[in-house]
C-alpha cells in the first residue's frame, strides 16, 4: 500500500500532463482531491476499525484500491471492454476519490493487526518493547515503499505505461485480499481461536519500579 501511494504521488502529475495538459495549479487541485477524502474518511474508518473485525476493514480497503487503479487510467482491458476511447475527466476525479477514500480502510488498522500478532505470537515480554518492535517494522516498511514507488514506478511507466502500470498495482492490492481472506478461513478451519487478554490500553508501558 505504501508503493502503490508513493507511485500515485510520483507518476499522476506526468499522467495528467500528458493527458489533459494540465496547469500546475490544476494539478495540485486534482491531487489534492484524494488528500481531502482521505482526511475526511480517516476519522471514519479509524471509528469503524475500534468496532469491527480488521481483516473486513483492510479487505474493503484493498478492494477499493483495486478498482481505483483500475479506474485511474483506465487499464486497457477495461477501455476495450466499454469502448473508452480516453480517460475523462469524471471518470479519473472519480478514481481518485475512490482511492483516496479507502487508503485509509487499507492502511489504518495495519498497525493495531502487527500489535495483535505479536501478543499472539509472544515475541517480546515488555509491552513497551512490543510496541517498539512493531512500531519500527511498521516504518520499515512505510519507507521501502516510500522508495519503492517511484523507483519500481516509473521503471514499470517506461516499459507499459501509466494505464497499465496502475492497473498491475491494483492487482497486487487484489491479491492482498485474497491474501487476507485465505489468512482469515484458515484460521478459522485449521486453527483454534487464541484469545489474547490484555489490557493494553490502561496497562502502563513503563515496567512498575520496585519497592525501596
Amino acid at each position: 500500500m505504501f508503493t502503490l501511494s508513493s507511485f500515485f504521488a510520483s507518476n499522476l502529475d506526468t499522467f495528467l500532463n500528458d493527458e489533459f495538459d494540465m496547469s500546475p495549479v490544476i494539478v495540485g487541485v486534482t491531487m489534492l482531491i484524494g488528500s481531502l477524502c482521505y482526511g475526511i474518511t480517516s476519522p471514519i474508518w479509524g471509528y469503524i476499525a475500534d468496532r469491527w473485525k480488521k481483516n473486513f476493514l483492510m479487505e474493503i480497503g484493498t478492494l477499493g484500491e483495486f478498482v481505483a487503479m483500475v479506474l485511474i487510467g483506465p487499464a486497457l482491458l477495461l477501455k476495450s471492454w466499454f469502448g473508452i476511447e480516453k480517460q475523462t475527466l469524471p471518470l479519473l476525479y472519480a478514481a481518485i476519490c475512490v482511492k483516496g477514500s479507502f487508503t485509509g480502510a487499507a492502511l489504518m488498522p495495519t498497525f493495531t493487526d502487527m500489535v495483535d500478532a505479536a501478543s499472539e505470537l509472544k515475541v517480546q515480554e515488555s509491552l513497551l518493547a512490543q510496541y517498539g518492535m512493531v512500531s519500527g517494522l511498521w516504518n520499515t516498511a512505510f519507507s521501502l515503499g516510500d522508495i519503492s514507488g517511484p523507483l519500481l514506478g516509473g521503471l514499470l511507466v517506461g516499459k507499459f505505461g501509466f494505464e497499465n502500470t496502475a492497473a498491475i498495482l491494483g492487482l497486487c492490492c487484489l491479491g492482498l485480499m485474497v491474501i487476507k481472506i485465505s489468512e482469515r478461513i484458515i484460521r478459522r478451519c485449521c486453527c483454534k481461536p487464541t484469545i489474547v487478554e490484555s489490557n493494553s490500553e490502561y496497562e502502563s508501558l513503563l515496567p512498575n519500579a520496585p519497592d525501596v
